[in-house]
């Protein structure tokens, strides 16, 4: 049992997004998961369009408010990867640990992209 539980973690941990997650919070209902995708793509890319900006401009504190507000975002939906990138962008950022910021940065629009890509093939169309 406790080998099976590891294989499943370890499984999830290589997914980008917990459907799980997004089924649950509708209730299995098809339509409105696809309005919170839609929802949660385009506020997703404007929000991640403020987040490089501050980065451009090192403004710590407002990287720390919008990773913490797309974090809970992610984490409403299932968005597994984006939702771990957000947590450490927050927590670099309180540091201003910029080595770091700008990996994470860097790994924003191909982690996006992937979530992206996965939404679409979840829905069979795109979003």
């Amino acid at each position: 049992m406790e080998t099976a539980s590891l294989i499943a973690k370890n499984f999830m941990s290589l997914l980008s997004f917990d459907w799980r997650q997004l089924q649950a919070a509708t209730g299995g209902d098809r339509l409105l998961e696809r309005e919170i995708l839609e929802l949660f793509v385009r506020h997703t890319e404007t929000q991640l369009q403020v987040l490089s900006e501050a980065w451009d401009r090192r403004e710590f504190k407002i990287l720390v408010q919008v990773a913490h507000q797309l974090r809970g975002s992610c984490s409403n939906v299932g968005a597994l990867t984006l939702d771990r990138t957000m947590a450490e962008i927050e927590d670099y950022a309180v540091l201003e640990k910029e080595i770091d910021l700008e990996r994470l940065m860097k790994s924003l629009g191909p982690a996006f992209a992937q979530t992206v890509s996965e939404i679409h093939h979840y829905s069979g169309q795109t979003v």
